[in-house]
């Protein structure tokens, strides 16, 4: 969750229900997992806009007009931003991805070097 410095209330959940909400786009995977974190969580934010970009919402909560529930992407991000980063979850989102080609495929010797790396071990 990204919040302006000004915003000094540190539970998720009271932040989203007392500020306006920038979303991020539903048709996007990482807004899909927004909404379903909300509609679980059974809060309905006041939506103030709904975009694809996630520097252009980081740039917004960092002038104030509304916090947002983004995916904790990694840098480069916009310079000078104003904004603090809250968890709202000890169990992070994630989802699933699999892997299908043709044994018969030209690429199959490099299909078969990616592979594994695609494999998540249990801990």
């Amino acid at each position: 969750m990204l919040v302006p410095l000004s915003c000094t209330e540190t539970n998720p959940l009271t932040i989203l229900k007392e500020n306006m909400f920038l979303r991020y786009d539903r048709n996007q995977w990482g807004g899909r997992i927004a909404d379903t974190f909300l509609k679980e969580n059974e809060i309905f934010p006041r939506d103030q806009l709904e975009l694809d970009s996630l520097e252009a919402i980081a740039l917004m909560v960092s002038e104030g007009i509304g916090v947002s529930l983004l995916p904790d992407w990694k840098k480069p991000w916009p310079e000078g931003l104003k904004l603090r980063k809250i968890p709202v979850s000890v169990t992070p989102p994630h989802r699933h991805i699999g892997l299908l080609w043709l044994h018969a495929s030209p690429q199959v010797t490099l299909i078969k070097a990616i592979a594994p790396f695609l494999v998540v071990k249990k801990r």
